[in-house]
């Protein structure tokens, strides 16, 4: 069985300010401002409503029999294609804010989900579950985490993404969302152990593969470019493979350029860019080919 435990973060829909709230012509910053301050004036509160949210990050871990794999995608669709084939969802007050963001920005853009995505009996929502039902008399992820030595929240508030957009930081909006997506996990695998659904030494050896990930203490470690990110710390690396180099952003190959005094690095792609190829042919790179394709290719 596929369980995949997901977090989304989100901002204002900009386009529709400018389209339909006569806001176009305005900075992101101040469209975002007007939309907030519209709904305080309407509402009472700047939380906007479910179709106003437009999903920048989705955060996953993939679980699998013993296998355990955290993406992060900035790209809906692409959250939708992974997730294609699991089983069972796990979120935190995902019934009231994840599952309902993700339907509307769907059908917006055109997109088919798995319907499971949206069936109760293939969800759980810790929130919802933890406290029977009456998610406001418990407290929010943060401190929910805390209570079980957790690390909680990289951020006390969402709030803190809208910022994070403006000052164009996606690699730490990602870090945020992951780290959502990690406390939502560890906690879920606790609810698990206590109605009985793992035992005491799966809890165990579940945890220490997040200790693992997390420490740096794995021996191999697959994933994408938000590796390189401070949420999964690459201790001890002696090797680091690198496909599709040229997929990756300035930012990105900053902290590969750093790995490099220290490690071997192997970089790998089809169709390598400019640079590559000057560095390679000027010699400070050095060159295998490969000619024989794949197996009926």
């Amino acid at each position: 069985m596929i369980t995949i435990v997901y977090s989304i973060d989100t901002i204002p829909d900009l386009d529709f300010g400018k389209k339909h709230m006569n806001l176009d012509g305005l900075s992101d910053e101040d469209i975002g401002r007007s939309m907030f301050f519209q709904q305080l004036q309407t509402k009472g509160d700047e939380f906007l409503p479910i179709d106003l949210h437009k999903i920048i990050t989705v955060s996953c871990i993939a679980e699998e029999n013993k296998t355990v794999e955290l993406r992060s995608f900035t790209v809906l669709k692409h959250f939708i294609d992974f997730i294609k084939d699991a089983d069972h969802f796990v979120t935190w007050n995902g019934h009231r804010f994840d599952i309902p963001v993700i339907s509307f920005r769907a059908i917006i853009e055109n997109l088919v989900i798995s319907n499971k995505l949206l069936q109760d009996n293939h969800h759980t929502d810790l929130k919802a579950v933890l406290s029977n039902g009456n998610i406001a008399l418990i407290s929010g992820l943060d401190r929910v985490s805390k209570h079980l030595g957790l690390p909680g929240k990289a951020f006390h508030s969402g709030k803190v993404v809208w910022d994070l957009y403006l000052e164009n930081k996606m690699h730490e909006i990602i870090q945020y969302c992951e780290t959502d997506v990690l406390n939502t996990y560890l906690i879920y695998i606790h609810h698990q152990h206590t109605i009985g659904e793992i035992s005491k030494d799966q809890l165990k050896e579940k945890k220490e593969i997040h200790k693992k990930i997390s420490s740096g203490d794995n021996d191999i470690l697959i994933g994408t470019h938000v590796l390189l990110n401070n949420s999964i710390y690459l201790k001890n690396i002696g090797l680091l493979i690198i496909d599709e180099e040229h997929r990756f952003g300035v930012k990105q190959k900053e902290k590969i350029k750093g790995f490099k005094e220290n490690i071997d690095v192997l970089s790998m792609s089809a169709t390598p860019i400019p640079r590559s190829i000057n560095l390679t042919l000027s010699g400070l790179y050095s060159i295998s080919l490969l000619q024989t394709p794949p197996i009926m290719r």
